[in-house]
């Protein structure tokens, strides 16, 4: 399985690309800006 970070995932294209059809193993994996604060070192190496 290979995963896809979007991240931005309340935004437009972080939507759209939720709403995308994935091929066969592919797996999205969305996280906003609650989930991982990208100025937060801490928070990028917990996820």
């Amino acid at each position: 399985m290979n995963d896809v970070l979007i991240t931005g995932a309340n935004g437009q294209v972080g939507r759209a690309l939720q709403a995308h059809a994935w091929p066969d193993g592919w797996r999205p994996v969305a996280l906003d800006r609650a989930t991982l604060d990208l100025t937060d070192s801490a928070a990028i190496a917990a996820t």
